[in-house]
């Protein structure tokens, strides 16, 4: 792929064929418009390099972009996902100005100690994210209220399910919002990277197996159904934001007073994270 388009103001690019597109330590970032697989095409895009469309990305119905290892940003207001966006192999994604959206994000695998990176700006409720694990990380932005988030939860969609509903509220007291209708965790690997069973059962992570820096509470309704509230999740009022990064047990954690075991971090301590939009790290406290 070459960074070279005519002299109009943007170039869209339309993918009809299925295709592999390696970018090498490229970057690419200029005249791009809007980045278009259609035709039940697939489509998979190498990294470590980066492609920006800057008038957003758009994924036909049966069509599949898998991004490995790439960084993508699509910047633009036409963001437009019916068919499939696979994340792996360490990517970092963002996706800004959804305007329509029916279709799936699903998280793969990844190398050793990496994590594959999802941003995605929510003007509306994201319908479907699939096979989230301890090696991916979600940012949701955009969470617009008029007051600050106070509280997030998953709620399970049925007795025994791994498909959790991300919800929030604004202000303790307001109704709950829902950010994305239908999360579904990954299969539990073991040490040597093997699925887990239990009497011949997949086993799967729920909000409780993230060990992120706040536990909340976990409370199972008269149907059996699982509800967990403020668990697994960091929020960010000045951006409006919900980070969910995935953390087992072990792993350690960056604060002001430097590294911490996750399962030993308290309320109250104050963790550093990287603010993706403003290229700078920021501390936030655990509640």
């Amino acid at each position: 792929m070459n960074n070279s388009y005519p002299s109009q103001d943007y170039a869209d690019v339309i993918i009809n064929k299925s295709a592999t597109i390696d970018l090498g330590n490229g970057t690419y970032t200029t005249n791009i418009g809007t980045f278009t697989v259609n035709n039940d095409a697939n489509v998979e895009i190498s990294g470590p390099g980066s492609v920006t469309p800057s008038q957003g990305v758009i994924i036909d119905s049966g069509s599949t972009i898998t991004l490995n290892g790439a960084t993508f940003t699509s910047s633009g207001s036409g963001t437009d996902i019916k068919g499939t966006l696979q994340i792996e192999g360490g990517a970092n994604v963002t996706l800004e100005h959804i305007t329509s959206a029916t279709g799936t994000i699903t998280f793969g695998p990844v190398p050793d100690n990496g994590k594959n990176v999802l941003n995605l700006s929510i003007n509306q409720t994201f319908p479907n994210i699939t096979n989230f694990s301890s090696a991916d990380t979600l940012n949701l932005v955009g969470l617009t209220g008029g007051s600050n988030i106070t509280s997030v939860r998953w709620v399970q969609s049925a007795v025994g399910s791994h498909t959790y509903a991300l919800q929030y509220q604004f202000g303790g007291g307001e109704d709950w919002r829902t950010a994305v209708t239908s999360i579904s965790f990954a299969q539990q690997l073991d040490s040597n990277g093997k699925p887990v069973t239990e009497n011949g059962q997949p086993v799967y992570y729920t909000p409780a197996d993230l060990n992120s820096s706040a536990t909340g509470t976990v409370v199972q309704d008269e149907n059996g159904i699982y509800t967990y509230t403020n668990s697994a999740a960091n929020i960010d009022n000045k951006n409006g934001a919900i980070n969910i990064t995935c953390f087992l047990s072990g792993s350690m954690i960056r604060t002001t007073k430097g590294d911490v075991a996750v399962e030993n971090m308290q309320i109250g301590d104050e963790v550093v994270a990287y603010d993706w939009q403003n290229n700078k790290d920021i501390t936030r406290s655990v509640i």
